[in-house]
């Protein structure tokens, strides 16, 4: 069974270092796998009154990555990625199994980073040294999600 557990998930946002180096990603996927706190990607019909002929035709669907994540100054942070990217399409990996490169299974899309709607600097007063503030985000993916696996799903042998 490839079942996907609640305990490890993997989050990697690219989006451009500077102009002068476009390629270079400002986020750092294991420090970004440690700042979500939840993640999950959303399907949902078109509003229908902005639904054309060609979408319901195709069944269309709308796609979003919902996130939360921790308020992080750090230049490899998501929190950087939409103060300094918002607007941008970026493209997404999501790996259910963990961070394991190349060994999981994942999910690629691409997305166009938007400001939370509520709290983006701040938020409520904690007595515990360890907690932090903390921002959600949902952003419009461009497609439904495309999944790879690491490795092909068992397939019983036939019968003779």
């Amino acid at each position: 069974m490839r079942e996907l557990g609640t305990r490890v998930l993997a989050l990697r946002v690219d989006a451009p270092n500077s102009a002068s180096d476009p390629y270079a990603a400002t986020t750092v996927f294991e420090r970004q796998a440690a700042q979500v706190s939840r993640v999950v990607v959303t399907s949902a019909a078109p509003d229908p009154e902005m639904t054309t002929f060609g979408d319901k035709a195709a069944g269309a669907r709308l796609y979003r990555l919902d996130f939360i994540a921790v308020q992080d100054l750090a230049s490899s942070s998501l929190w950087q990625t939409v103060w300094q990217h918002t607007g941008e399409v970026v493209p997404i990996e999501l790996y259910p199994e963990g961070v394991s490169i190349g060994l999981s299974s994942k999910f690629t899309m691409e997305a166009r980073i938007s400001e939370p709607d509520g709290d983006f600097i701040g938020g409520d007063a904690d007595a515990s040294p360890t907690s932090r503030f903390r921002f959600a985000c949902s952003w419009a993916l461009q497609a439904k999600p495309a999944l790879s696996l690491a490795y092909e799903p068992y397939t019983p042998p036939e019968e003779p």
